[in-house]
């Protein structure tokens, strides 16, 4: 399915756990309720921790404020103007390659990695952050570090295509992490792209292309 950037959701819901005796808590409610008024979220649900430890053993944090706004989780203090921005992100088609990009540029790989884990299919909108010319290199390297967890996984297999799109990618390094994100498919098709980069103009991608069927020769090296 193509995504497209200006393709809306509706509002979505948002989730807030607080407790007594917290410093920025009344901060981001207070942010929540302003956008609940304004229509930005639908619905908003606040939970006093302390009444309802549950609710924090259920999302798996130790810690408040934390909130999530769609399925977009964001612990820690943030102001009104963060939260619409997620908020709205949530309803856009791309917000989910967004909500990445940020985490990934904000040194958050661990939660990347476990958001990926619980939805592998995301993968497509991980891989879309490598089509520009310009990748920052944290983005790059945590895209890598999460499409090496997934190898051999259905859903890298299942982004073959979106894969293959990226070896006639403006960057040779995103030519070269494609050759290499073929590898890890282990897909027998995956050999005559792979090949073709073995001409590419940049030395670059041609020596990771060699690496790539290497590994998809003897993937036990990996």
């Amino acid at each position: 399915m193509s995504r497209t950037s200006d393709t809306r959701r509706s509002p979505p819901d948002a989730l807030l756990l607080m407790q007594p005796g917290c410093a920025h808590c009344p901060q981001v409610l207070n942010a929540l309720v302003s956008l609940l008024e304004q229509g930005i979220v639908a619905r908003l649900k606040a939970v006093n921790v302390m009444e309802y430890p549950e609710a924090a053993r259920e999302v798996g944090t130790r810690s408040v404020p934390w909130t999530r706004i769609g399925d977009f989780v964001l612990p820690g203090n943030y102001t009104e103007t963060e939260l619409k921005h997620w908020a709205r992100e949530s309803t856009r088609e791309d917000g989910v390659a967004h909500y990445y990009s940020d985490l990934l540029d904000n040194g958050h790989l661990a939660r990347a990695m476990a958001r990926i884990q619980e939805s592998p299919v995301e993968v497509q909108d991980l891989l879309g952050l490598l089509a520009g010319e310009e990748v920052p290199l944290s983005v790059r390297i945590g895209v890598s570090a999460i499409v090496e967890e997934l190898a051999g996984h259905e859903a890298l297999v299942g982004a073959f295509d979106r894969i293959k799109a990226l070896t006639g990618a403006p960057s040779p390094a995103t030519r070269a992490d494609a050759a290499y994100f073929l590898a890890l498919t282990g897909a027998v098709e995956a050999r005559p792209v792979i090949r073709k980069l073995l001409h590419d103009e940049q030395a670059q991608v041609r020596e990771v292309a060699g690496e790539a069927l290497e590994i998809l020769e003897h993937p036990d090296i990996l």
